[in-house]
């Protein structure tokens, strides 16, 4: 009976629309230009969802990060667009910034990368917050699970 039903139904209707989150302190951390730390593995289930990050301005511009956030399905990475949040920034210590992630290609990775010039030491209450809204399993195997 469970096979007549689901079988025929796409990869929306197999998700799990279970909500987590997750936040990730950086304080303390020193990163050298296209440095990056890891911040989100859910393989083999993509995700959908939201980030936020509270990280130091470009004190030239704080519309334009001295991060990226690169998301997708390793090996396949790109950075994603991060919206300014001036309402609640106060540069130049702290700028807020956000994005949606997996609602196109499947997401498994999520990833901060410096690309500011020379090193920067996270001094402050520096913070990324993940909320994933839905997990599933992508109809096409990542290269994890072909090289398995």
């Amino acid at each position: 009976m469970h096979d007549q039903i689901s079988s025929p139904l796409d990869y929306v209707h197999n998700a799990t629309i279970d909500i987590a989150s997750l936040t990730v302190l950086l304080s303390g951390l020193n990163l050298s230009q296209n440095q990056f730390i890891l911040l989100y593995d859910s393989t083999p289930y993509a995700s959908k969802g939201h980030i936020a990050l509270n990280l130091p301005c470009n004190s030239g511009d704080p519309n334009t990060p001295l991060f990226q956030v690169l998301v997708g399905r390793a090996p396949d990475i790109i950075p994603t667009p991060l919206g300014y949040i001036e309402q609640v920034s106060a540069p130049p210590e702290m700028c807020v910034y956000h994005a949606q992630f997996g609602f196109g290609d499947p997401v498994t990775d999520l990833i901060l990368k410096y690309i500011g010039n020379g090193t920067i030491s996270l001094k402050g209450p520096h913070s990324v917050a993940i909320t994933t809204h839905e997990s599933y399993i992508p109809a096409t195997p990542s290269l994890e699970e072909l090289q398995h």
